[in-house]
């Protein structure tokens, strides 16, 4: 698990150059939401998830902006996506050595976990220890430098100190995975508007507080409900 504290370590480095840095991109969900759908640009959404899907390690930072945050727009974004791991992952990460047959299975899988979510970081971290154990170089980089750049991508969002500078997240669980990183822990979490609100235990920062900003999930749970009384008005229609 060297990988693991090696990766920990180099993001909780950059999380706390984060918390002393004076400018952040906050993202503009509107001019996202255009950009991406735009053929002649340069964040246009499926030219962008090709060359991800590719292995491409030229995505820039401001390409990853628009990848990570324009990925709320598409069909299949879930706020809260959680990896479902299979149960056949943890026997063979059990063993002393992978057997290629066992890897084979396990890259399958999670290629395809990238394509249905390329933002889950369950499945890099899983993905990263195989790589490691088996000494697939070029696996272990590309997945390091893709869960690398969407969490810095994160932590380029905002400092989290306020509600006038907070982070912007389109997954709950990723809350987790800053906090983590971070070496951080909430003791209490409160919905304010659309933001999370997390009290922290004591930590090196002297952060009492991490705001994130949930407009993407929030937005989410508004197109569900909408799904979701289109279906019932259908339902009742048919029954008349």
């Amino acid at each position: 698990m060297k990988y693991v504290l090696l990766f920990a370590a180099t993001l909780s480095l950059a999380s706390l150059k984060a918390q002393d840095r004076i400018v952040f991109f906050p993202p503009d969900y509107e001019e996202i939401e255009e950009v991406i759908q735009d053929e002649d640009s340069e964040y246009y959404y499926p030219v962008m998830m090709e060359s991800f899907l590719s292995g491409d390690t030229l995505l820039t930072l401001e390409q990853y902006h628009y990848f990570y945050y324009g990925f709320s727009f598409q069909s299949n974004y879930r706020a809260y996506g959680n990896t479902q791991v299979p149960d056949y992952v943890d026997d063979m990460l059990e063993e002393e050595e992978i057997s290629d047959e066992d890897a084979e299975r396990f890259y399958e899988w999670v290629d395809s976990e990238h394509l249905d979510n390329p933002f889950q970081t369950t499945a890099y971290l899983l993905e990263l220890e195989v790589a490691d154990r088996r000494g697939d170089s070029a696996r272990y980089v590309t997945a390091y430098w893709r869960v690398n750049r969407f969490l810095r991508t994160i932590f380029d969002s905002g400092k989290g100190d306020s509600r006038d500078n907070p982070i912007y997240v389109i997954s709950v669980p990723h809350e987790y995975s800053i906090m983590n990183l971070m070496g951080v822990r909430n003791v209490k979490q409160s919905l304010v508007d659309h933001f999370d609100k997390m009290e922290l235990a004591e930590n090196e920062y002297g952060l009492e507080v991490l705001w994130f900003d949930i407009t993407a999930v929030q937005a989410s749970w508004s197109r569900m409900m909408d799904d979701e009384i289109e279906v019932e008005e259908v339902n009742d229609d048919e029954e008349e």
